[in-house]
């Protein structure tokens, strides 16, 4: 069976971030409510599997995806995500697939969710759940700006809408 042509352009690199990113912080992730899947994830997962590698902890395989992840490997991203995902005021519950917003290539705080009934144009009801988030940027005048960013999610549709 020949093979897409796509998998022959990846190097072992990128099948063991493939691996590594698929199992290891899917089930990680799912763990702390948070979505990891977005574009805005990219650069936080790249860095992950930077520092992940430079552990020497394991090597990525797909045994990892035929058996079991090594305990290891689960204790170490259990460790990174715990610190990484803040939610002070407690976990997401997502009515969808968990999507954690991101800002500078980092996490960005959980700071509660909105539950709102609506009355949709074909007159039927719906709840909208309004996620929100905080981080923090560098300002050009010094000293920090507050970011906010929001997922929206509706009991009638899938999927999750953006603002900020």
């Amino acid at each position: 069976m020949k093979k897409p042509q796509w998998a022959e352009q990846w190097t072992e690199d990128d099948r063991q971030a493939s691996i590594f990113r698929g199992v290891a912080l899917g089930g990680g992730a799912e763990k702390y409510g948070a979505g990891v899947n977005s574009d805005e994830a990219q650069d936080f997962l790249n860095a992950l599997w930077q520092k992940f590698k430079a552990t020497g902890i394991a090597t990525p395989d797909v045994t990892w995806i035929t058996e079991s992840l090594p305990s290891e490997v689960e204790a170490w991203v259990d460790i990174e995500l715990r610190s990484k995902f803040p939610a002070p005021n407690g976990r997401p519950v997502w009515i969808d697939t968990p999507d954690w917003r991101f800002h500078n290539g980092e996490p960005m705080l959980y700071l509660g969710c909105v539950v709102s009934d609506m009355r949709n144009t074909d007159e039927t009801k719906s709840k909208r759940y309004v996620y929100l988030f905080e981080g923090k940027s560098r300002s050009d005048l010094g000293g920090h700006e507050v970011v906010y960013k929001m997922s929206i999610q509706d009991s009638n549709s899938v999927g999750s809408s953006h603002y900020g």
